[in-house]
């Protein structure tokens, strides 16, 4: 059964995937030199290749496999060291299309989620710099869907392999805690689920420091050691305050900062997801509203006063379900004589296009964002 829907539908997630790549490929060399925090993780990645200690134990191993493969079969260059984000970022387009359509059954849905994604300025950036952001992100996408087509179809190894797609994304970082934490609230009424969600989960977790111990001739216990160092590291870590601001006001900022000072968050999107989410709990829709406010709330919460903008990648990516959700029913309940999804799909791409010549790293005569209508005539 779950093979036959898969069938039918994957032309639709086959293409969704293609094109959003070719979208998140163009000009990646466009910044020849690593930016932010990329210089971190790149070290670390090429650290793993040469069988050496890892330079970055305040993280999870997993996202950084990735990229040392990215390096080992392109080179150590900007193609080498984005490549794998680029296609976490169009399986995470193609995975949301796929777990919306399961969640609600509406290929407008699904489509819906999947532009308003594509169109979603945190999408495009994060999935063009070899940072973690994305490759937990996706994971989450692909756990949800998961859990999502298992739980429908009462299918109990898909359960399992939520678990483990989940413990797979808390292994890049640690905040897809949050996505298992929500899905482990679903499953409260099965004991079944929750013992194999959980197993599952812990067992990929450890199994994915496997690698990496191997590679440092290290020992089992050591990935005890590693993780009690990433708590502290994290619970004592300071933060830059040159990137602070309240956590509410990140939602509506509009200007950029000093680092990925290309990244800031479409408006249209915010809007339309905070006008979505009240439209989406009005009709019970509990499972992307609690993932898009808990990824939220997640750093609303933390004791750090200083946090970077990129962390939001999952409290605004979310709102793209959560936005075609609410125009789903919206469209289903005859409230509304015109078609919702199509205004804020529209909208969002405009808001997109006036941000993508300085995120997609074009020259300043394509820099939409300036309206530099004098460079263009020259």
């Amino acid at each position: 059964m779950f093979a036959i829907d898969i069938m039918k539908n994957i032309h639709l997630i086959l293409l969704s995937f293609i094109i959003s790549w070719g979208l998140l490929a163009f000009n990646l060399a466009g910044s020849p030199y690593p930016v932010f925090d990329e210089r971190e993780y790149l070290e670390a990645a090429r650290a793993f290749t040469a069988g050496a200690p890892t330079t970055n134990p305040e993280h999870p191993p997993t996202a950084k496999y990735f990229m040392a493969l990215g390096i080992k079969v392109l080179g150590d260059n900007p193609w080498g060291w984005r490549i794998a984000s680029t296609l976490f970022g169009a399986l995470a387009l193609s995975m949301m299309l796929a777990w919306v359509l399961e969640l609600t059954g509406s290929k407008t849905a699904s489509i819906t989620a999947a532009a308003i994604l594509a169109f979603n300025n945190f999408w495009f950036v994060m999935s063009r710099v070899a940072m973690l952001s994305i490759f937990s992100f996706t994971l989450s996408i692909v756990g949800l869907y998961c859990y999502t087509a298992g739980r429908n179809k009462n299918v109990t190894w898909l359960i399992a392999m939520s678990g483990a797609v989940l413990g797979l994304a808390i292994s890049c970082r640690w905040n897809a805690l949050v996505v298992l934490g929500i899905v482990g609230l679903l499953s409260l009424k099965s004991v079944k689920r929750i013992v194999y969600l959980a197993g599952s989960a812990v067992a990929a977790y450890f199994v994915s420091f496997l690698p990496l111990i191997i590679r440092q001739h290290d020992r089992i216990g050591s990935i005890i050691d590693m993780n009690v160092f990433m708590w502290h590291f994290h619970r004592h870590a300071s933060g830059n305050p040159n990137y602070a601001l309240p956590w509410y006001k990140w939602i509506f900022h509009t200007e950029p900062l000093g680092i990925l000072d290309y990244l800031v968050a479409n408006p249209v999107v915010t809007v339309a997801g905070l006008l979505a989410l009240v439209i989406a709990l009005y009709y019970k829709e509990y499972v992307p509203v609690a993932i898009c406010i808990g990824s939220m709330a997640l750093w609303a919460s933390s004791l750090h006063p200083y946090q970077c903008y990129y962390y939001y990648l999952d409290a605004f990516s979310f709102l793209a379900p959560v936005i075609a959700v609410a125009c789903f029913r919206l469209g289903q309940s005859k409230k509304l004589k015109f078609r919702p999804e199509t205004a804020v799909v529209g909208l969002t791409l405009a808001g997109f296009v006036y941000r993508y010549g300085a995120m997609a790293g074009l020259p300043a005569y394509w820099d939409f964002t300036l309206f530099n209508y004098s460079a263009l005539l020259k």
